[in-house]
């Protein structure tokens, strides 16, 4: 969660509608040690990653995740 929202102002529109989408998904169940907040901003965060693989744009991958480790560790 703390990636993700780390992130946030870095994503496009469309990334962020996708984020959005993947986030706010009915879900039937969820982990147990999870926050339903945790949970659900991890759920948009795979469906951002998985968007962004299916358009083989790894780069952005890994453009995001660097950003989300370094703004973790401020």
């Amino acid at each position: 969660a703390a990636m993700m929202e780390a992130i946030l102002e870095d994503l496009t529109e469309e990334e962020l509608a996708v984020y959005k989408r993947g986030r706010n998904a009915k879900t039937v169940s969820m982990a147990k040690h999870a926050t339903m907040h945790d949970y659900r901003h991890a759920t948009g965060f795979e469906a951002l990653m998985g968007y962004l693989y299916l358009k083989e744009d790894f780069s952005r991958i890994l453009e995001l995740v660097h950003a989300g480790l370094e703004k973790e560790e401020i």
